[in-house]
This record gives structure tokens, C-alpha cells and sequence, in this order.
């Protein structure tokens, strides 16, 4: 069953679940396919008094040629087994999807080194194609690059406002907005983005790799976070995977391609 926001939090602090672990940060909201497609990743310890652990990290589920797909970082995986991931049905769900595997791309030539090997697909079984509540559907919905100076929003999950407590798991669902500041000059695959926040209530953004990133000005998914930093003055550094590249591997693996090789327009630049 989902938690209703104004229900008390099970934390037992005494607040409602809206005000305690249940509390959004940042800019209001994107639409709900975004905001419904989110995941918190973590994973089975097999252990009786301590059943969850996670690094931190978001994914998010798709939908491409009719088949559902989580995307997220490889890093946020490290550590652990695949065959202990848990993905849920929903945001804030209950229920654990069944998983088929996970697919990583291994870069050659003038991409090598790049964060596009950071780049993990996770494949559920044929069964789970009516289990999730909230997917972000790339067959009918937009994925369009992004361009300097557009307003974009990553939705996530914190790490400093999510943790495991026993048999539960809390987590604190957020939207960081930041301005679109070109691509990156070290890695072409990735693009920046800056921010400045006065007051953010947080101290750190980990827990955003893996985040989908949504464009305010094209109004589609335009990329995922890789990787971040908060600075002392409240100066946010995004550095996020452009959704061209995702979308390339993305395709490589529904047709069940072992390679794939293109070129990217220099515009895109």
C-alpha cells in the first residue's frame, strides 16, 4: 500500500509523512510522467536484522518499442549483485520487480573513457510489463537534447534525506533545478549545468546519479544525471548524460544489437 502524505510519518517523529521523510525540496514539480517513473535504488543484504542497503541513486523506468527498461549509473550499482537489486513497482511502492539483467556499454575509439560507460540498463522479465505504476513511455512521449541557457529540473533521491530503518524505507523524493551550461569541455557525451541556491536545506546532492533530467523549454526528457557537487557558497555543478547517447544504447538493446556506432551532429555540441 502507498503512504498518504498527510498520514504520520512512520519514522515515528511525530510530523506528518509530507513534513518529515516524506518532504520534496527545490522548484515545483514536473509532469507526473517524470515525477511517477522514479526509482530508489537499493538492495537485499540477505541479512534478518538489516534487509536494505543502498549506495545512494536514482533510476527511473521507461518504456521503448513496447518493452520497460530501468535507466541509471553503473556506479550506483557498485558493490552489489544485480540479482539483489530491488526496483519497485512505484515511487513510493512495495512490491519488487522481477529482473531479467542489466546491460552496460563499453565505449571505443574517441569515446573511450567516457561517462557513457556509466550508463547501466536494467531488463525485467516479459511478466513484469503491467507491474509498474509510472513510467516515463519514449514511444509516445519526448526525449530531446537540451541547449544552453535552458531551465532544466532533475527529480531524485536525495541520499542525506533518505534512509533505511528496518524494515522500512524512507525516502525523500526532490526536484533540483539548474540552467543548461553546454557540454562538457572533458567529455562531450556529457553536458553541465549551474545553479546557485541561497538556503538549499541540504548539504549534499548524492543520491541524484541516476536522475532524470527534463527540460522545461522542450518540455521532454532531455538527459540523466551522472554525477554532481554542492559547493560551500550553494553552487550546484550537474554534469549530466545528454538523452541522444542513452538513446543510442537504449535502441542497441531492444534490437538486441552487440554493438552500435554513430555520429553525433556537431549542433548538438
Amino acid at each position: 500500500m502507498k503512504l498518504r502524505r498527510n498520514e504520520p510519518c512512520p519514522c515515528g517523529s511525530g510530523k506528518r509523512f509530507k513534513h518529515c521523510h516524506g518532504r520534496e525540496f527545490g522548484p515545483p514539480p514536473v509532469p507526473i510522467p517524470i515525477a511517477d517513473s522514479v526509482r530508489f535504488v537499493c538492495f537485499e543484504t540477505h541479512l534478518e536484522d538489516f534487509r536494505y542497503a543502498t549506495n545512494g541513486g536514482t533510476a527511473f523506468i521507461v518504456r521503448r518499442k513496447g518493452m520497460y527498461f530501468g535507466i541509471t549509473c553503473r556506479h550506483v550499482l557498485q558493490g552489489f549483485s544485480i540479482d539483489d537489486l530491488v526496483i519497485t513497482d512505484a515511487a513510493m511502492g512495495r512490491k519488487a520487480a522481477s529482473i531479467r539483467g542489466m546491460y552496460n556499454p563499453k565505449s571505443h575509439g574517441q569515446s573511450e573513457g567516457s561517462d557513457l560507460d556509466d550508463i547501466c540498463i536494467i531488463a525485467f522479465n516479459d511478466s513484469e510489463k503491467d507491474f509498474f505504476d509510472g513510467v516515463y513511455d519514449l514511444d509516445n512521449e519526448p526525449a530531446i537534447a537540451s541547449e544552453p541557457a535552458h531551465r532544466l529540473i532533475a527529480t531524485g533521491f536525495l541520499k542525506q534525506r533518505s534512509h533505511i530503518d528496518p524494515p522500512n524505507i524512507f525516502v525523500g523524493l526532490g526536484f533540483l533545478e539548474f540552467r543548461d551550461a553546454g557540454v562538457a569541455q572533458f567529455d562531450h557525451a556529457l553536458r553541465r549545468g549551474l545553479a546557485t541556491y541561497t538556503n538549499p536545506g541540504f548539504s549534499s546532492i548524492a543520491g541524484m546519479s541516476g536522475s532524470p533530467v527534463y527540460s522545461l523549454n522542450n518540455e521532454a526528457l532531455c538527459g540523466m544525471v551522472a554525477r554532481g557537487v554542492l559547493e560551500p557558497n550553494g553552487g550546484i555543478i550537474v554534469y549530466f548524460i545528454d538523452i541522444f547517447d542513452i538513446l543510442q544504447f537504449l535502441d542497441a538493446v531492444v534490437m538486441g544489437s552487440p554493438d552500435t556506432s554513430y555520429t553525433k551532429d556537431p549542433l548538438q555540441l
